[in-house]
């Protein structure tokens, strides 16, 4: 194997070891990706390398679907894993929530 495949191996291994767990109830960080045709958000969710959905339902009051844009980061809290599939997985995240933990409201 020559030395820069052999980097690249350790480049992707340090990649898959800094991924972080996902847990239900962790409060997390991500960028939305799209908002489907049902006006739920698709996000990325930062440092795990997975995706999420936030449903317009799970949107804290002072947040609207049509003020949110593809790229902005927001504060979500883990509320349930979607799928079975343990390294593509995908989770169900609440902005709501976030806010009534975090500040009391929603």
């Amino acid at each position: 194997m020559s030395e820069n495949a052999n980097n690249e191996n350790n480049d992707l291994l340090d990649a898959l070891n800094s991924v972080s767990e996902v847990n239900v109830g962790d409060v997390v960080s991500a960028e939305v990706l799209a908002i489907d045709d049902n006006q739920q958000l698709i996000v990325g969710i930062e440092g795990a390398g997975v995706e999420g959905v936030v449903p317009q339902r799970e949107l804290a009051s002072d947040q609207d679907v049509k003020d949110i844009k593809i790229g902005d980061k927001l504060q979500l809290v883990v509320t349930s894993r979607i799928g079975s599939d343990k390294e593509g997985g995908s989770y169900l995240l609440s902005s709501r929530r976030y806010k009534l933990v975090r500040f009391g409201t929603n």
